[in-house]
C-alpha cells in the first residue's frame, strides 16, 4: 500500500500585535474622519473665505470680535458652561464613588436613578424644569402657600434656570465618566490607608481624590463641551 505524505498548512504570517490594534481602530476612526472631522475641516475653510469671492480673508473674525454682541453672548455662554461643568462634577462625584464601591443590593438602584434622565427628551426635560422654576410654578407656589415669601422668586427665564436644566441633562454624563476612573483606583490602597489610622475623610482627600483626577477633567471637560453646545 503506497503511502500518502500530508503536507503540514503553510503558517499564515503572524501580524504584529500594534498593526492588529491599529487595525481594530481603523473602522472608528475612519467613521469619525468622514462625519466629524471633514464636515468640522470644511466649516473651518469657509470662516477663512469670503462668501462670494472665494478669497481668503479675516472679515467673518473680525466681524465676531468687533461685535459687543456677539462677545457678550460668547462670555455669557462660556459662564454657563462653567458653572454647568463645576455642579456636574461635584454633585456627580459622591454617586460616582458609591457606584464604583458599593455592593449592596441598591446600587442597581441608584444606577437607574442616575441615568433616568436620559429616557425622556431633552425638550421635556426642559418644558418640566419650566414648569418647576417659573413664578407660578411648584416652587413659589409652595413658598407662598407655606407663607414664606410674598412674591415669587424670579427663578426662571435667567442663567439660574439654564444652569439647573442643564446640570440636570449632563449629570448623568459626569457620573459615567467619574464612575469609570474611581473603578480603576485599586480598593486595597483605602483599605491599607484606614488600616494605618486614617479617617475615611482623608481617605477620600489624599487617595481617591488624587487619583481620581483624570475622571474629574474628564467630567469637567464632557460637561462644559454639552453645556456650550446645548441648544433647547
Amino acid at each position: 500500500m503506497s503511502s500518502i505524505a500530508l503536507a503540514a498548512p503553510a503558517a499564515l504570517p503572524r501580524v504584529p500585535a500594534q498593526t492588529s490594534g491599529y487595525l481594530v481602530l481603523t473602522p472608528s476612526c475612519l467613521l469619525l474622519t468622514i462625519f466629524f472631522a471633514l464636515p468640522m475641516g470644511t466649516m473651518i475653510g469657509m470662516s477663512f473665505t469670503h462668501a462670494e469671492t472665494l478669497a481668503p480673508t479675516l472679515f467673518h473674525y473680525q466681524r465676531f470680535f468687533s461685535d459687543g454682541l456677539s462677545l457678550s453672548g460668547l462670555y455669557r455662554t462660556a459662564v454657563m458652561s462653567f458653572l454647568v461643568a463645576l455642579c456636574v462634577t461635584v454633585l456627580g462625584y459622591p454617586i460616582a464613588y458609591y457606584l464604583a464601591r458599593s455592593r449592596s443590593r441598591w446600587r442597581a438602584l441608584v444606577f437607574a436613578l442616575a441615568l433616568a434622565p436620559e429616557l425622556a427628551g431633552v425638550v421635556l426635560r426642559t418644558y418640566g424644569w419650566l414648569i418647576i422654576l417659573e413664578d407660578r410654578g411648584f416652587i413659589n407656589d409652595a413658598l407662598i402657600n407655606l407663607g414664606l415669601i410674598a412674591s415669587p422668586f424670579p427663578l426662571s427665564k435667567n442663567l439660574f434656570a439654564v444652569v439647573v436644566g442643564l446640570t440636570h441633562v449632563v449629570l448623568p454624563f459626569g457620573i459615567l465618566s467619574l464612575t469609570t476612573s474611581i473603578q480603576g483606583i485599586d480598593p486595597n490602597l483605602e483599605r491599607a490607608a484606614q488600616m494605618l489610622g486614617a479617617s475615611r475623610l482623608s481617605v477620600v482627600r489624599h487617595i481617591i481624590l488624587p487619583l481620581s483626577i483624570p475622571g474629574i477633567v474628564s467630567s469637567l471637560l464632557i460637561s462644559f463641551t454639552m453645556a456650550a453646545s446645548a441648544y433647547a
